[in-house]
C-alpha cells in the first residue's frame, strides 16, 4: 500500500466503513465486487471524497431511518459502482436538476421515503460546500435519463464467510 493510500484509509472512521458496507448490501446488492481505493479513484481529491461519502451515507441513513450495523469491513475501499454513485451525486452540487432528480428516483427504489427531495437538497449542499466536481478513471456514470437499475438481490448473492455476520446484523 502506498503511503498516500494509507493516509486516505486513516481518515475513514469506523462509521464510514460500516456505511460503505451498508451501501453495498442495501443499494448495490454486490458486496463481493472488485475494490478500488479512494486514492486510485480520486487521486488528489481522495480525502475530500472519503469525507463527502461518509457525510452522504449519514444523510442516507437518516432518510431511510434504519441504522447500518455491520462488521468485517475492508479499510478505505470502494467499488466502481460506488464511484459512479458519487459522480451521480456531484451533478446535484453543480445544479444539474435533471440528473439530480434521476438519481433521487434511483435511490428511492431502495429507500422508499417521502423525504428524498430534502435529502437531495442536503447532498447538493454538501457538494457545493466542498466545491467538488468528482471524476474517476475507473468508470463513467450512467446518462441522466438512464440511471443504473438496482439489483436488490441480497438474499441471492453468495456472501463470503466473513460477511455472514454482517448480513445478519444489517437485517436487525
Amino acid at each position: 500500500m502506498l503511503p498516500e493510500q494509507s493516509q486516505t484509509a486513516a481518515t475513514l472512521g469506523c462509521g464510514s466503513h460500516l456505511a460503505l458496507k451498508g451501501l453495498r448490501h442495501a443499494v448495490l446488492g454486490r458486496p463481493n465486487t472488485h475494490l478500488f481505493t479512494y486514492q486510485q479513484a480520486f487521486g488528489a481529491d481522495a480525502i475530500n471524497a472519503s469525507r463527502l461519502f461518509r457525510s452522504f451515507m449519514e444523510l442516507l441513513g437518516l432518510s431511510a431511518r434504519r441504522p447500518v450495523q455491520l462488521r468485517q469491513v475492508c479499510c478505505g475501499l470502494m467499488t466502481p459502482n460506488e464511484v459512479s454513485l458519487l459522480q451521480f451525486l456531484s451533478a446535484a452540487g453543480d445544479g444539474r436538476q435533471e440528473t439530480e432528480q434521476s438519481h433521487l428516483s434511483w435511490i428511492a427504489r431502495s429507500f422508499a421515503h417521502s423525504g428524498l427531495r430534502e435529502l437531495g437538497g442536503l447532498i447538493a449542499g454538501l457538494f457545493s460546500a466542498h466545491g467538488m466536481e468528482i471524476t474517476a478513471p475507473c468508470g463513467a456514470a450512467p446518462a441522466p435519463d438512464r440511471p443504473r437499475p438496482l439489483e436488490l438481490c441480497e438474499d441471492e448473492t453468495p456472501a463470503a464467510p466473513e460477511m455472514a455476520s454482517g448480513k445478519a446484523a444489517y437485517r436487525q
